[in-house]
């Protein structure tokens, strides 16, 4: 056995022992996010007592007013259906009232108070004005009821928001003029933040501050409640510093060996040992950003990689933000079922845009390189190339969730990010070994990586088609299109036996876990790429000459799928939809459809048939980015969360403000993608080939290399097609 295959069976040995241990570890847990035992340890009955006498007192109103003033309010806008309100969260943390030997600290919590009290009584001593401003009278005139719930517009509304709610048309109101068990009302809920000491339950300050609130029978739930200072220090985040400290540290150092070399000794930078140089920011900046070319690149990838990764982000955008408490949440529902938000409800379309380059690249990219044997004899270099390659972004984002992120930022809705936090500290093995779509599927530490699990698991599979495809024509056509029809089948018959609704926004919880995030249901876009790949491939470095008639064809037929593919999820989206069959077939054909559609059109434009769309897609503009398009993949969502959820106030809903935000959302994505690029994706990407390549090459197969890799970084792309 020679170095190279000692080299490669270590890689394996330690591949599976990681496998083992990470699976060992989950059993162990992991510290949460916030320290839960400071909460516990801060209650104090007696102190609580004292503390809110004092407060109680005439003379200490002003001190009193800071806690109400922070917490609790009546939601402004809450005619529009905003039903939240967050108080004012760093007020009430910096709160510190002197008394006695100590101090008064703010607490913040939230809590879930029903609009409908059915066993609310106040007491007689409370009259007319006082429960008229109290937060807690919930208590509304027969009068305003009737005519809330009279008026055709809120009544429309409400059954948008509740759609469980269709046919409560009729009102009534108790002698007390509360909110009857049987109005469209009685199922909503405020959320309402609250103010209170540090010592006490959220029982014992609001009896006091509100009248003996909770005493009266007001019902209510606690969501959680923040303190300062609750984000304890956990092995994740030393993990962290030791981590990313010696990346640091090798990058200095590797950097300082690189200018020493090229610019203090004057030497040519080939002479450079390539592994001291491997974390130089000079070295690796200069590869980023250097555009070239070869005869053989498909150019116009580029382009449709940063179009797709922009549409990525764009409904993540709109999602993301769309989940956190809107001012206006009716005007939300409202426009999911107009013709303003196709854009983002098809959007979810474009992660088959991903599939479909995948597998054209795994084909592209093999290929001609290959003989049927030799890809069976190196079958353990194309998994552990691809897997390892994948390894260090997915990695880095894990540690960094897991960790430092917790830090960053706070805001009355981080609980939120913490249990992902959480997530990624408990179950970050399963998002390693790319299981997530299928082991822990609520409980994902990087939500989006659902994508790379599936990929991993048809690149898995892909060799058993790639053996056919190396074999001759015959047998390639007839593997890659039989496998493509199994695949269609399959799908077919399985959505037909789960009867999945074809909704993107607002399915059910099992289209995600079953439909969405299923091998088996976005496998056809892949085998629709390998088809296209073993095209390309066989016209490689050929001029076709297609006549005018035929290319205006197959251009109006990709244009038609494209745009109907867009247009379809308009009607799909209104909740009067109610199509089975109809849910089957979009379910089953619209992926592999998009995916030809688009798979033509890299064709065209790469054999001279895509006229201005092509010299836009090929614009150099678009290397760069698409380098980055994995890292962005990979780091865009935790961001967006992370600055979704220090918003201070529901954030109203519209097209103008979101899409300004997406703009932000973009930049700072791709500024991200940049930096861990350079600093670990590069470095890694280099040690990785130096750690898989076998042995000397002679000078004519080193040359026949580096024309390869130029060709693929050209691409933007790696011989494991990722993002």
């Amino acid at each position: 056995m020679d170095l190279f295959h000692v080299k490669i069976f270590l890689c394996l040995i330690f591949w599976s022992n990681f496998v083992k241990c990470t699976i060992e570890l989950e059993s162990f847990g992991s510290p949460s996010a916030f320290d839960e035992n400071l909460y516990k340890e801060v209650l104090d009955t007696d102190k609580c007592k004292k503390e809110l006498d004092f407060l109680a007192d005439p003379i200490n109103i002003l001190r009193k007013l800071k806690f109400l003033d922070a917490g609790i309010k009546i939601p402004r806008g809450i005619t529009s259906f905003n039903l939240v309100d967050l108080g004012n969260y760093f007020q009430c943390l910096d709160i510190g009232e002197d008394f006695e030997d100590r101090t008064i600290d703010g607490k913040y919590c939230m809590i879930s108070v029903p609009l409908r009290q059915g066993n609310l009584q106040w007491p007689d001593a409370i009259d007319s004005v006082t429960l008229s401003n109290n937060p807690f009278g919930l208590l509304f005139s027969n009068n305003t009821v009737f005519d809330f719930e009279n008026n055709e517009g809120n009544i429309r509304k409400v059954k948008t928001l509740e759609k469980s709610l269709h046919n409560l048309l009729g009102v009534e109101v108790n002698e007390n003029g509360r909110v009857s068990t049987d109005s469209v009302l009685a199922s909503l809920s405020l959320k309402l933040a609250a103010c209170i000491p540090k010592t006490c339950t959220t029982k014992e300050a609001l009896d006091s501050f509100y009248g003996n609130a909770v005493s009266a029978g007001l019902e209510y739930t606690e969501d959680f409640c923040r303190l300062p200072n609750d984000k304890p220090y956990v092995t994740a985040d030393y993990v962290a510093c030791v981590i990313f400290g010696l990346i640091g540290l090798l990058t200095l150092i590797s950097t300082t060996y690189d200018i020493n070399h090229c610019f203090l000794l004057k030497r040519d930078p080939k002479t450079a040992n390539a592994l001291y140089r491997s974390f130089s920011v000079y070295t690796n900046c200069k590869q980023l950003v250097t555009v070239t070319s070869s005869p053989s690149t498909i150019e116009c990838l580029d382009g449709i990689r940063v179009l797709a990764m922009a549409w990525v982000i764009l409904g993540h955008t709109y999602s993301t933000l769309g989940a956190f408490p809107l001012a206006n949440p009716l005007a939300r529902q409202e426009w999911l079922e107009s013709w303003h938000s196709i854009l983002i409800t098809a959007a979810p379309i474009t992660v088959d845009t991903f599939f479909l380059l995948s597998g054209l690249l795994v084909v592209y990219t093999t290929a001609g390189k290959f003989k049927r044997m030799d890809l069976i004899k190196n079958v353990h270099l194309f998994y552990l190339n691809r897997l390892l390659r994948m390894f260090p972004i997915l990695a880095a984002a894990i540690l960094l969730i897991a960790s430092w992120y917790n830090h960053v930022a706070d805001g009355p809705y981080w609980s939120v990010f913490a249990s992902k936090v959480d997530r990624c500290r408990t179950y970050w093995w399963s998002t390693l070994l790319y299981v997530q779509n299928y082991t822990n599927q609520s409980k994902m530490c990087v939500g989006q990586g659902w994508y790379l699990a599936v990929d991993i698991q048809l690149h898995i599979l892909s060799p058993l088609v790639l053996f056919w495809v190396l074999s001759g024509r015959r047998a390639a056509w007839t593997s890659m299109t039989l496998v493509l029809i199994a695949s269609l089948t399959a799908a077919t018959v399985y959505n037909a036996v789960n009867g999945f609704s074809a909704k993107i926004v607002g399915n059910t919880r099992d289209y995600f876990r079953l439909y969405y995030m299923n091998t088996l249901t976005r496998a056809s876009p892949f085998f629709v790429g390998m088809l296209y790949g073993y095209v390309l491939y066989l016209t490689k470095n050929q001029k076709l000459h297609l006549k005018k008639p035929l290319f205006l064809t197959l251009w109006s037929i990709s244009t038609l799928i494209l745009t109907s593919t867009i247009l379809v999820t308009y009607p799909v989206q209104q909740s009067s939809w109610r199509h089975r069959l109809a849910d089957t077939l979009i379910n089953s054909f619209l992926r592999p459809l998009w995916a030809a559609a688009v798979g033509w059109l890299i064709f065209a434009c790469h054999k001279g048939y895509g006229g201005p769309l092509n010299w836009f897609l090929s614009l150099r503009f678009w290397k760069v980015p698409a380098r980055l398009s994995y890292a962005m993949y990979i780091f865009h969502y935790a961001i967006l969360n992370i600055v979704n959820y220090t918003h201070l106030a529901p954030v109203h809903f519209s097209d103008e403000a979101f899409l300004f935000r997406f703009i932000a959302d973009f930049s700072l994505a791709l500024f991200v993608a940049f930096f861990a690029t350079l600093l670990i994706d590069s470095p890694c990407s280099t040690l990785i080939k130096m750690a898989l390549t076998p042995g000397r090459k002679e000078e004519q197969q080193k040359a026949t290399e580096k024309n390869a890799e130029a060709e693929i970084v050209s691409n933007g792309y790696t011989d494991k097609s990722r993002l």
